[in-house]
């Protein structure tokens, strides 16, 4: 970033207290883009590829069409339909619906991530 980190976060700060529709939308795609990045980061490590598409659907607000190319898939119904199997399944499975509550969890709370993504890499 150009810049630096200072300056981009005395820009947002800027922005955030302007009352503008544009800054709105500014600081509003700005955190998407900050909880994206935190999803992405969360499952990378991620074993079961349901659950790394899942959390960058659901949690991370990526588009299926997107995650269908990465994954290999023909197309983002079947994502979707991966994603509603899994949902399906986390209903039955107490574990599996832990881990994605730990996921969503950990996607809302960026300033205790480090130390969440730690915890949550040794339970596994």
């Amino acid at each position: 970033m150009l810049g630096g980190e200072e300056l981009y976060r005395k820009a947002r700060g800027l922005m955030e207290q302007k009352p503008g529709l544009e800054e709105a939308q500014w600081t509003k795609n700005e955190e998407v883009s900050r909880r994206r990045e935190r999803v992405r980061a969360l499952v990378k490590t991620e074993r079961d590829e349901r659950i790394q598409v899942w959390a960058r659907l659901r949690l991370g607000n990526e588009q299926g069409v997107d995650l269908a190319r990465e994954y290999d898939y023909a197309n983002s119904s079947g994502i979707t339909l991966l994603v509603r199997r899994l949902e399906a399944a986390a209903a039955k499975d107490r574990r599996l619906q832990a881990r994605l509550e730990e996921l969503r969890t950990l996607a809302c709370k960026p300033r205790t991530q480090q130390y969440l993504i730690l915890n949550f890499q040794i339970k596994s």
